[in-house]
């Protein structure tokens, strides 16, 4: 059987609400030529049995043993691929039609380089959609770039070759889209497509906005990355404490306590004086005042009388 040109690999955990969509996205892609392995982490909702309803036999689904997370779950994936790229679409993302056909034109202008690709993409609010705005790559370095304009896997294709040799790091869940792209970037090229070809799709039920524990995690999974022997001298020190800063300052704005918050916002503030966007050093500031033990509380209903 000849081997599918691109092989997508979804990780799915939970997803019944959204993975039809998903799927269906690609299976109407205008560029036929691919698979799609789909690697259930173990769902505890009807995911599987929403994904058994698909009929398409480019559809492959891989049930896990138990819970490893979505670095495991595309690993996972990989292993079971055919294709010459690999393509990642999480399961409550999509693509739009001419995806895939955007990267196969960019692989065969490319003569089969071997290198990442990504494209632009939408951001979806469950309403409205709208471009996510990235400045173009050649006027950054590529470390820099990658650590302060980081790209969800959906707009990324990597040729197999490389998947060989890099793959997720299931130490750090949550930033092993990051961490791999910086891996690929000390050896490989990096290219950006401009078509706007991805959908990312923004609900309360996502990591990004449902994990409460998500910005200490993350800080931890920063200084692992940062750590990495085959990193170090490579990672601008400014892209690396702009991102560390940030994880303390939203880490204050949802700790308790005084001395919680000051200690946090002081580190953020004392890393990136700069503070991590345009707001955060008076928000920090503000935070911290709100919170003094006996006064914070006087001092929030007297500015609101001048309001």
């Amino acid at each position: 059987m000849k081997e599918p040109y691109f092989s997508i690999i979804i990780p799915v955990y939970n997803r019944e609400k959204f993975i039809t969509q998903t799927v269906n996205s690609v299976l109407k892609q205008t560029f036929i030529d691919f698979e799609i392995i789909i690697v259930d982490d173990c769902s505890s909702d009807n995911s599987i049995q929403v994904i058994q309803k698909i009929n398409d036999p480019r559809v492959l689904l891989i049930k896990q043993e138990y819970n490893q997370e979505r670095g495991a779950a595309r690993n996972r994936g990989f292993k079971e691929s055919t294709g010459k790229y690999i393509c990642f679409l999480d399961s409550d993302d999509f693509f739009e039609h001419n995806h895939l056909e955007t990267l196969f034109k960019a692989t065969q202008l490319e003569n089969s380089s071997e290198k990442l690709y990504f494209t632009n993409a939408f951001m979806y609010n469950g309403k409205t959609r709208y471009k996510k705005v990235d400045p173009n790559i050649h006027d950054y370095n590529i470390f820099q770039y990658l650590l302060d304009f980081t790209f969800n896997p959906a707009r990324a294709c990597i040729h197999k070759n490389i998947i060989n040799e890099f793959q997720f790091d299931t130490d750090i869940s949550g930033l092993e889209d990051l961490d791999l792209w910086l891996r690929i970037a000390t050896k490989y090229k990096i290219t950006q497509l401009a078509p706007y070809t991805s959908i990312y799709n923004m609900h309360d039920e996502q990591y990004t906005t449902g994990d409460p524990q998500r910005y200490i995690k993350e800080l931890k999974n920063f200084k692992k990355i940062f750590s990495k022997q085959e990193l170090k001298g490579k990672l601008p020190t400014s892209s690396m404490n702009k991102r560390l800063a940030q994880s303390y300052y939203f880490i204050s704005l949802r700790s308790k306590g005084f001395f919680s918050i000051l200690t946090n916002s002081w580190k953020a503030f004392y890393i990136y004086p700069n503070g991590y966007n345009s707001n955060s050093n008076k928000t920090m500031f503000v935070n911290c005042i709100y919170s003094i033990p006996g006064l914070g509380q006087l001092i929030k209903s007297i500015i609101r009388l001048f309001k």
